[in-house]
């Protein structure tokens, strides 16, 4: 697990601080060395001050695929967030009821926090110089940062699959005792559901 970059207000650096943040002088930011609890800083994790927007509805599912690393080009065993629908509180309660994908993933309960540890060891918040913000991201074991937006929002992508035989590729993993819960995190929807109809369960 790698350092997680934080966006502490001048304010609230001494806070910071006495919890344990570090400073970074090359970037200028403030930051979590590896190996601590991040827990406890999440309200300066990037685009997270406000409350998690997204109501998940049950059954919630933890996806796993594979993705060639840019790095080292050995395949990458990568991880997202799906369910069987959502209500999204800032548009004007909007309510689906489809299969969805969850992307840029900032803040989640810590039932959840727990499932990914154990399940998705790989999958954690880090910080990326891309989107210049702090989210679950995949990592490939030579320890490179795999980004959301090739996973998600290319055709052909680890979680956009746009025939049958990628889908199919797809493992979908109910999580049990996980019943309707709130997240922030960005998501999309797949015209023809193909991980919800050809993902192996």
């Amino acid at each position: 697990m790698e350092d997680v970059i934080l966006d502490v207000p001048f304010a609230e650096k001494d806070e910071a601080k006495a919890l344990g943040a570090k400073w970074n002088p090359a970037i200028k930011k403030w930051y979590v060395p590896k190996g601590s609890d991040t827990s406890k800083f999440r309200r300066w994790f990037p685009d997270s001050v406000c409350d998690p927007e997204i109501s998940i509805k049950a059954p919630l599912y933890l996806l796993q695929s594979s993705t060639p690393c840019w790095r080292c080009n050995e395949k990458a065993v990568v991880f997202c967030l799906a369910s069987e629908g959502l209500i999204d509180k800032y548009e004007d309660e909007m309510e689906l009821d489809m299969f969805v994908t969850y992307h840029n993933l900032v803040e989640v309960p810590e039932q959840i926090s727990t499932i990914l540890k154990s399940q998705a060891a790989t999958y954690y918040p880090d910080y990326t110089k891309q989107s210049n913000s702090t989210y679950y991201v995949n990592h490939c074991h030579c320890g490179a940062k795999l980004g959301d937006f090739y996973l998600h929002e290319e055709p052909g992508g680890a979680f956009c699959p746009v025939e049958k035989r990628q889908a199919e590729q797809v493992n979908v993993i109910e999580l049990d005792g996980v019943n309707e819960t709130q997240i922030s995190a960005g998501y999309g929807v797949q015209d023809l559901e193909l991980i919800s109809v050809y993902g192996k369960r």
